[in-house]
């Protein structure tokens, strides 16, 4: 048997603070079922995201946070690495948020994604990680849009 994209979260080392937020999001029933593509930042991210915000991730709205969630989610579309848009130009891949991020590649293979937050391209620290309703590549930063607007 396969596992969701939430239970792979939730039942794989590293995935604890993102398990946490799905779950204190509700969102268990929401990921289970459907296609889905999602960038899935390690716990490692959350705690520099969390050194890095001025009073911590403690200080963000849930709503932002569902925002900040929602953009690293990719509704309806399994994208594997190798069908990440390499191409410039052309590398933009629409978020659940409704925002875009941009993917880098180098030598026509992905390495990473970037929002209009990120100072710096977010490298892949694992990818094509098969779920039965989707596929997950791990993130060593918290993708961003600009949050200015909502602080």
């Amino acid at each position: 048997t396969c596992s969701t994209i939430f239970d792979l979260a939730c039942s794989t080392d590293g995935f604890d603070t993102l398990c946490g937020l799905l779950t204190s999001f509700d969102l268990k029933d929401a990921i289970s079922g459907g296609s889905w593509t999602v960038f899935a930042p390690t716990n490692e991210a959350f705690t520099k995201l969390d050194d890095a915000l001025d009073g911590g991730i403690a200080s963000v709205s849930d709503d932002l946070l569902l925002k900040i969630l929602q953009f690293h989610v990719v509704d309806d579309q399994v994208l594997y690495s190798d069908d990440l848009p390499c191409e410039l130009g052309n590398n933009l891949v629409t978020t659940l948020s409704g925002k875009d991020s941009r993917t880098f590649c180098e030598d026509d293979v992905p390495y990473g994604q970037k929002g209009s937050g990120n100072d710096e391209v977010v490298k892949f620290v694992g990818v094509d990680i098969d779920a039965c309703n989707g596929v997950v590549h791990a993130v060593e930063d918290v993708l961003l849009f600009n949050l200015a607007p909502y602080m």
